[in-house]
């Protein structure tokens, strides 16, 4: 019982691996491909759409590969995990989809909300770019953004601040992140809540937040492609 107790006490507990993933999500990659992206467009004269579509996918494939490398055996666990309460989980994901759903549209209903910055980018990018954006967005972005913002942010993050400002910090960040800090947070906050909530119900199961994640993303690309 001890040697379980503190395996988990250390599975949720921060380390220098968790600080630059975080880093590397908002600021260091960026950074880095910047000036070679930069002497690209100007050498092969490729567009500004070209120039972040690249940066955001080389992104995501390192950032994928760290988590692969990094957080392995706590995403084998999870999934095995996942398996084992498979009924109660997508449960907690269907009802979280629904209500988050309704709350979304209430707000919309209430509100005029401007179309995001975030959003109009990525109808753009899939405009130009559809297969890969598709992946992207349905899969690339889910696993990376659960691992960040719910596991590092709230699994770790909450072994130090605490679980309530831990999931409040993670609930607004990533509201903030997807309305490119604009007043279109409102329309990012219902599914912020929702991906908490679900990860907090399935004890801290990031592959359930993945899942829930994966489905809100494809949802909503289908109804951008059909409606």
């Amino acid at each position: 019982m001890e040697e379980k107790n503190l395996m988990i006490n250390n599975t949720y507990k921060m380390n220098i691996n968790d600080i630059i993933y975080v880093l590397l999500y908002f600021v260091i990659i960026e950074l880095v491909l910047a000036i070679p992206m930069t002497v690209l467009v100007e050498v092969f004269d490729i567009s500004l759409k070209t120039f972040v579509f690249a940066i955001s996918n080389i992104k995501f494939v390192i950032l994928i590969i760290l988590a692969i490398v990094w957080y392995r055996n706590y995403l084998l666990s999870d999934i095995k995990k996942f398996k084992e309460n498979w009924k109660k989980f997508l449960t907690i994901i269907i009802v979280a989809i629904i209500l988050g759903t309704i709350v979304d549209t209430i707000i919309n209903l209430l509100i005029t909300i401007p179309e995001s910055a975030n959003q109009e980018l990525v109808e753009d990018m899939f405009s130009h770019f559809p297969i890969v954006e598709s992946i992207s967005i349905v899969l690339f972005a889910p696993f990376i953004e659960e691992i960040i913002f719910r596991h590092i942010l709230i699994g770790k993050l909450s072994s130090v601040i605490g679980i309530n400002f831990a999931a409040t910090l993670s609930c607004v960040l990533f509201a903030f992140i997807h309305s490119f800090f604009s007043i279109t947070i409102i329309s990012y906050l219902p599914v912020s809540i929702c991906l908490t909530i679900v990860y907090l119900k399935t004890n801290k199961n990031v592959v359930a937040s993945m899942v829930f994640h994966l489905l809100w993303n494809s949802i909503a690309f289908l109804m951008m492609i059909f409606l």
